[in-house]
């Protein structure tokens, strides 16, 4: 079932404080981040009206995080954005949010 924006946030807000890993399949590559949420915004990119590839809104977890590669750096900017553009879906299963954009597959679960 596809959710709103607003229940997607509402969704993620029950967790500030937790620890959420994010599971991004991207063209056949996976890449995994460990974010210790702290907020949650939306944004609207700057001439998102005006360019077909900025995308319409922007999902933002904000807080400290790793992404988990061969180095485990530190999460840039302490925010992890998911662009939400064009036509994309979402379902929610207890602690498992799912997102299908035009562009990639994003798994977000609370430990």
């Amino acid at each position: 079932m596809n959710r709103d924006v607003k229940e997607i946030t509402d969704w993620l807000e029950q967790f500030r404080g937790q620890e959420l890993v994010i599971t991004k399949l991207e063209q056949q590559d996976e890449d995994l981040t460990q974010v210790q949420l702290k907020e949650v915004s939306l944004d609207t990119p700057a001439h998102a009206q005006d360019d077909d590839y900025i995308p319409q809104y922007e999902l933002v977890l904000h807080g400290d995080g790793i992404v988990m590669n061969e180095n485990q750096a530190p999460l840039p900017g302490k925010k992890y954005e998911i662009p939400l553009q064009g036509d994309w879906q979402s379902s929610i299963e207890e602690s498992t949010l799912h997102l299908t954009t035009d562009r990639a597959e994003y798994t977000i679960t609370r430990q």
